[in-house]
C-alpha cells in the first residue's frame, strides 16, 4: 500500500448527508399533502419542532439499544400532540400513522449532500484512499440516501447499527466495520459530526478521528479531542494528515 493511502470511515447523517435540509424538504411535502391540518404553519418552525422530538427519541434508542421502530411509533404522535389541533385522539392517532408512513418513505430520497461532498469523495478516491460508511440507522434507509446522492459506489462497505445490533459509540459497531474491511484501527480514520458517537467511539478502539463541525460549535477541555477538525468539505482531502 502506498504510504498516503488510508482507510477512511465516514458517518452519514449530518456528515455527508444534510439531515436538517432533508427533514425540512420532507416536512414541506407532508404539509402540502395535509394542508387542511398543517397548512398555515411556519415550515421552519414545524420542521425544527419535529426534528427536536425525533432527535430526543433517537438519543433514547441509541443509549438503551432499542430498535428504530421505537422512534417510528412515537415521533409523529408526540409531535402532533405538542401542537394545537382540533382533532380527536383517534383522529390524531390515524393522522400520525399516515404521516409516519409518508415521512419514512420520502425522507431517504431527499438529495441533500453537504456542499463539496461529491468533489471531495472524487479527490479522495483519486488519491487511492479506501472509503467506508459507519452509521446509526437501518441498512435499507441509509443505502437509499447514498443511492439518491449518487455516491453509493464510492464506498467499499457500509456498516449500519441494525446489522451489528450496536449503535455508535459502542465498540462493537466500529470493530465490526474494521473487521469487515480487514484493517487495523490504527490504520483507519473516523470522520463524523458527533463528538460523542463518532469521535469518542472511534478513539476508544484506536482510530484516528476528524470532526466535521460546519456550525463552528465550541468544545470544552473535557470533550473528546479529535485529531483534526474541519468546517467545510471543500479542502478536507488537502487537510487530512498523512500517515507518519
Amino acid at each position: 500500500m502506498h504510504e498516503f493511502q488510508q482507510h477512511l470511515f465516514f458517518d452519514l447523517d449530518r456528515t455527508l448527508w444534510d439531515h436538517y435540509a432533508a427533514n425540512e424538504q420532507t416536512m414541506a411535502l407532508l404539509q402540502s399533502r395535509y394542508a387542511e391540518v398543517l397548512g398555515g404553519r411556519d415550515l421552519a418552525t414545524i420542521s425544527r419542532e419535529f426534528r427536536q422530538i425525533n432527535d430526543q427519541l433517537w438519543t433514547i434508542i441509541q443509549d438503551k439499544g432499542l430498535g428504530v421502530s421505537y422512534v417510528k411509533k412515537r415521533r409523529m404522535l408526540h409531535w402532533l400532540q405538542s401542537i394545537e389541533l382540533s382533532l380527536s385522539g383517534r383522529e390524531i392517532n390515524q393522522l400520525s400513522s399516515e404521516l409516519e408512513t409518508l415521512y419514512t418513505a420520502t425522507m431517504p430520497h431527499q438529495n441533500c449532500p453537504f456542499p463539496h461532498v461529491l468533489s471531495t469523495l472524487d479527490a479522495l478516491r483519486a488519491e487511492g484512499h479506501t472509503l467506508h460508511i459507519i452509521t446509526n440507522g437501518t441498512l435499507e434507509a441509509q443505502s437509499k440516501k447514498l443511492e439518491t446522492m449518487g455516491i453509493q459506489g464510492y464506498f467499499d462497505g457500509i456498516t449500519t447499527s441494525d446489522q451489528c445490533k450496536a449503535y455508535k459509540p459502542r465498540r462493537a459497531i466500529f470493530a465490526h466495520a474494521l473487521h469487515r474491511a480487514n484493517v487495523r484501527a490504527e490504520d483507519a480514520w473516523m470522520i463524523g459530526d458527533s463528538l460523542e458517537r463518532d469521535i469518542l467511539g472511534a478513539q476508544a478502539i484506536g482510530m484516528r478521528t476528524a470532526w466535521f463541525n460546519p456550525n463552528h460549535q465550541s468544545k470544552s477541555k473535557i470533550d473528546p479531542q479529535p485529531d483534526m477538525e474541519f468546517h467545510d468539505w471543500k479542502a478536507f482531502h488537502l487537510s487530512l494528515p498523512r500517515k507518519p
